[in-house]
């Protein structure tokens, strides 16, 4: 994979990553999707800024044009984190695959897979963080925006919820095989502080939904 996450997932097309995803083979997988679903989340962000900008909207104008901006470094980070994901993943299974044959060989491959689990679980901790981000973006918009693209709010807030609970999900699966307490501690609270942006994230998509039906 490229050292830029971003320009290597961007030379993709949406197509070709899934097929990728598709294949039998260990990455990209659910921490990948989970990225790109964020991704797409911070994406329709910017575009609900874009559309509220002008004479209309000059009263909110600047706070559009600065979230617009923010929306920009969302999604390249968020694309980042595909090929990071990937990368630590691979890690994880090269840790695997060291002999064992020996106390020494056995001691060192503990010690090369605890370290592979704790370096898995940093991509997904940022992915939960950067969705966050956006879900309290489109919390702000949801009632500032254009209306005409509202639904594309809670369609913002519907793709980061899925984000975080990829995130969520292999956090966990991370968690439960790492032995070290200080670090299971420092994804616990991780944990919660997703849990609390998956909760805002419904909060807001629902708030949209019915908001529309109204």
């Amino acid at each position: 994979m490229s050292d830029d996450g971003a320009a290597g997932r961007e030379a993709l097309s949406v197509g070709d990553l899934l097929g990728l995803v598709a294949a039998r083979t260990p990455a990209p997988g659910g921490g990948a999707v989970g990225a790109l679903a964020a991704a797409c989340a911070a994406a329709l962000v910017g575009m609900v800024c874009s559309y509220t900008i002008g004479e209309r909207w000059i009263d909110r104008q600047e706070r559009m044009a600065a979230l617009s901006e923010e929306a920009a470094v969302w999604r390249v980070r968020a694309l980042a984190l595909v090929d990071e994901d990937e990368r630590a993943f691979a890690a994880v299974g090269a840790a695997y695959a060291m002999p064992a044959g020996t106390d020494d060989e056995a001691s060192a491959r503990r010690g090369a897979v605890q370290r592979a689990l704790v370096g898995a679980a940093v991509p997904p901790v940022h992915l939960a963080e950067v969705a966050g981000r956006i879900v309290e973006a489109a919390d702000e918009l949801a009632g500032r925006c254009n209306p005409n693209v509202r639904s594309d709010v809670g369609t913002a807030t519907a793709l980061a919820d899925a984000a975080i609970m990829s995130a969520i999900v292999n956090i966990t699966a991370n968690m439960a095989l790492i032995s070290d307490g200080d670090e299971k501690a420092r994804l616990s609270s991780a944990l919660e502080r997703a849990s609390e942006s998956a909760t805002q994230a419904r909060t807001v998509t629902r708030r949209v939904i019915d908001s529309l039906a109204s």
